[in-house]
């Protein structure tokens, strides 16, 4: 895609209805990040997790445990769930 900054990058058709105004149907464009401390609060990310799928979320830090994600959806009808990261 012209235009987008140096990287790698992905794109994935979107499922689901968790994420408004990001509907089922739409491709969302993602950079690759090396490392999950580059990820940031609040911001949506594609997300790859082993065993589960492809996920496109807003990403919380977990205070309690160090090593782990928040995952919120934008739809208030899907409850906020964690995972472990590497």
């Amino acid at each position: 895609v012209p235009g987008l900054p140096e990287g790698t990058y992905r794109a994935f058709g979107i499922e689901g209805d968790s994420m408004p105004p990001i509907y089922e149907g739409f491709i969302v464009i993602g950079r690759y990040v090396e490392d999950a401390l580059g990820l940031r609060e609040n911001k949506r990310y594609i997300l790859v997790i082993r065993n589960s799928g492809i996920v496109f979320k807003k990403i919380m830090r977990e205070v309690k445990r160090k090593h782990s994600l928040i995952l919120v959806s934008d739809n208030p009808e899907y409850s906020p769930y964690s995972i472990e990261i590497a």
